[in-house]
């Protein structure tokens, strides 16, 4: 008699994941000789929640760097003859 186990969590942010099949030397032709398994690597990526006015607030700090040094080569370009 087998147990069946289960893991549940309540994960909250954004999960994403990959898989591939691992492939080996001499694991083809699919016959008598191989298994009819192959492994797999799968990886997940786990993101915690984002504070989306934190978010917002990160993504404004990083333009405004950009806008004022567009600022200034604009300044520079009027300049020119």
């Amino acid at each position: 008699m087998s147990k069946n186990r289960r893991f549940s969590a309540k994960i909250e942010g954004v999960i994403s994941a990959t898989s591939e099949t691992v492939v080996r030397p001499n694991d083809f032709p699919d016959d008598n000789t191989t298994p009819d398994h192959r492994l797999i690597r799968t990886v997940l990526n786990i993101s915690s929640p984002v504070d989306q006015t934190q978010l917002k607030q990160q993504i404004l700090q990083s333009i405004t760097q950009p806008e004022q040094e567009l600022a200034q080569l604009r300044a520079l370009v009027q300049q020119l003859p």
